[in-house]
């Protein structure tokens, strides 16, 4: 009969780096939501007449958002031996080269886009704070295993 592998266990506190992304997902989509009802942007500012809710571009950068979001919250969760602190960190890191790769998507840009740079904002700001929250934890729990 076929013995199972050990599994690799989650690493410590890996729930806390997900709560955090899921709190400021929620935050952003309602604020996406409630803010797309009003002109922003080059658009907003030329536009004549009443100004149409913009549901396709709100569906389509909450949906990218989520996604981001899931990647984010999956990779945290992962059983690997690579520490909760770097997987944050390179996380974080490609939060910001995603970041600039959509800037020259905003010039023009309506609501969505700039509050999805908000996101990505808010969850790397979170991501490095983690990682160090992380770090720091680790380094108490090994010195009191000594």
């Amino acid at each position: 009969m076929p013995v199972d592998p050990p599994v690799v266990p989650r690493a410590p506190g890996w729930s806390v780096g997900v709560a955090g992304i899921v709190v400021v997902m929620a935050f952003i989509a309602v604020s996406t939501i409630v803010d797309a009802a009003h002109p922003s942007g080059y658009r907003g500012r030329h536009w004549e007449g009443p100004w149409p809710y913009p549901t396709d571009a709100v569906v389509t950068w909450l949906s990218i958002m989520a996604l981001e979001g899931l990647v984010i919250c999956l990779v945290l969760r992962s059983r690997t031996r690579a520490s909760l602190a770097g997987r944050a960190l390179i996380l974080a890191i490609g939060m910001v080269m995603l970041f600039f790769a959509l800037v020259p998507l905003a010039m023009h840009a309506g609501t969505p886009i700039p509050e999805h740079f908000g996101w990505m904002a808010l969850a790397v700001v979170w991501l490095v704070g983690f990682a160090i929250a992380t770090g720091i934890a680790n380094l108490v729990r090994a010195r009191r295993a000594r």
